[in-house]
């Protein structure tokens, strides 16, 4: 997987671009919180201070998308969820885990 590159949606304060990075996984993250993306890019991550819109990615950029506690933030999840499909590889895959939704989750788009 050193080869992905992988999405962290609602990265927050960068604990996963963390981890992502220790592993050598080229991975970005999207938080719309500016003080949280401040903090990430001071430890050396990549991310986007803004939220997912349809032109934020070209299609197919990532192999990977994961999302931690991020989606009972969002009014349009299905939107979310089209916008998700768009910028995934074909056989990309979304990695979810939402505490609020009580679920968790692996599953392929397709």
């Amino acid at each position: 997987m050193p080869s992905s590159k992988v999405l962290d949606f609602g990265s927050a304060d960068g604990a996963m671009l963390e981890f992502f990075s220790q592993i050598n996984i080229n991975a970005v993250g999207l938080e719309p919180s500016g003080l949280n993306v401040s903090f990430s890019k001071s430890r050396g991550h990549t991310v986007i201070n803004e939220y997912l819109e349809e032109d934020t990615f070209p299609s197919n950029t990532f192999n990977v998308i994961f999302t931690q506690d991020s989606l009972h933030f969002l009014s349009n999840i299905g939107k979310t969820f089209q916008i998700f499909r768009n910028i995934l590889h074909e056989k990309g895959i979304i990695v979810c885990r939402d505490k609020q939704y009580h679920f968790s989750g692996l599953k392929p788009l397709g």
